[in-house]
């Protein structure tokens, strides 16, 4: 009998408003602050390096963006929390975080069907998985499907946000890019505690897309990324923590 998830306030608090595989990456969250358990998912679809991103909390809270959009649209409200539930039981009752997940996320860089990061606590740990279109079960395809169309109805949210989020990068993606840029990639290595708190938040919940508090919250981040010469490429920011090596993406929509 597959042992059930203690969906339990394990997570820490942010300013925001996110995986059927296997050794799914894990972090320990912080213990000093928690906060209700939440879900984030990004889907790649076939063939494009944008994506949609959802993000929902136990209580419906949800932050929803389309990427693929130009300009992208960004949604926020509260769904129902019966949806939010239904894809948590079936994250509880699937194999989503078993061994395997290195593997397959090497996997994914090459395939050409739907890819999904999907993160979540999971036995007290902060984890994330990979997996395609075909790995997933049933039911969480329908469960997240019912979620994903009820985000869809939410309001258009117009107003200028700011975010940022930190992306754990596995060799063969450092491998990737440096095939891009022609060169290898310099890391600078940054302690987090001496870091801006979005940058800190963003390291803590990886793949998560952690709002700004305000302006002054954001621009922090940029002057800390400038004044210490963090290596950028088009694709964000590359520096080294304790935790591990990372890509730093800031993102500002609804500028005007």
């Amino acid at each position: 009998m597959r042992k059930q998830i203690s969906w339990k306030p394990v997570l820490a608090a942010c300013a925001a408003l996110a995986w059927p595989c296997g050794g799914a990456l894990a972090l320990h969250p912080p213990s000093s602050a928690l906060e209700a358990p939440a879900v984030w998912i990004r889907v790649f679809p076939e063939g494009r390096t944008t994506y949609e991103y959802l993000d929902v909390a136990q209580d419906g809270k949800t932050l929803y963006i389309n990427m693929l959009r130009n300009p992208a649209v960004v949604r926020t409200g509260t769904v129902k929390s019966r949806l939010v539930k239904d894809l948590m039981q079936e994250i509880d009752s699937s194999d989503i975080f078993d061994t395997g997940q290195e593997a397959r996320r090497g996997q994914l860089l090459f395939s050409k069907s739907a890819r999904y990061e999907i993160s979540a606590v999971y036995q007290g740990e902060l984890r994330t998985a990979y997996a395609t279109t075909d790995n997933l079960s049933t039911g969480f395809k329908f469960a997240f499907e019912e979620l994903q169309k009820s985000a869809g109805k939410l309001p258009i949210n117009v107003k200028p946000i700011s975010l940022a989020s930190a992306h754990p990068l596995s060799a063969g993606e450092i491998s990737q890019v440096e095939a891009v840029i022609k060169k290898p990639l310099a890391f600078s290595s940054v302690e987090t505690a001496d870091s801006p708190p979005l940058l800190a938040k963003a390291v803590a919940k990886p793949d998560r897309l952690i709002a700004a508090e305000d302006n002054k919250d954001y621009d922090k981040l940029s002057d800390f990324l400038s004044s210490h010469r963090i290596q950028k490429t088009r694709s964000g920011y590359y520096l080294s923590t304790s935790r591990g090596k990372y890509r730093i993406d800031e993102l500002q929509l609804n500028r005007r």
